[in-house]
């Protein structure tokens, strides 16, 4: 069920990015560290960058949104230390 329910969430934001209503922004950490991901993450980081993605840098604003989430119960924010630097916001 849960996997289920993470494929459609990955589904609808990927439709987000390709009708142009999201825009990927990636922070310097993820940029790092992707090299040492597994091949499949490598893929689908690589697809990400066809979408024009914002590089940031984790600054104290970024860590503030990542607290906010974590307060917020996202799971991902929990659970995925990366996730905690990845975020949508509408264009």
């Amino acid at each position: 069920m849960l996997r289920r329910r993470v494929c459609a969430l990955v589904k609808w934001i990927a439709e987000g990015f390709e009708r142009g209503y999201y825009r990927p922004v990636i922070s310097d950490i993820v940029a790092a560290e992707i090299a040492a991901a597994p091949a499949e993450v490598v893929e689908k980081y690589t697809e990400l960058l066809e979408f024009d993605p914002e590089f940031i840098n984790v600054t104290a604003e970024a860590q503030e949104l990542a607290d906010l989430y974590v307060e917020r119960g996202i799971p991902q924010a929990r659970t995925t230390p990366p996730m905690r630097f990845i975020s949508l916001w509408p264009l």
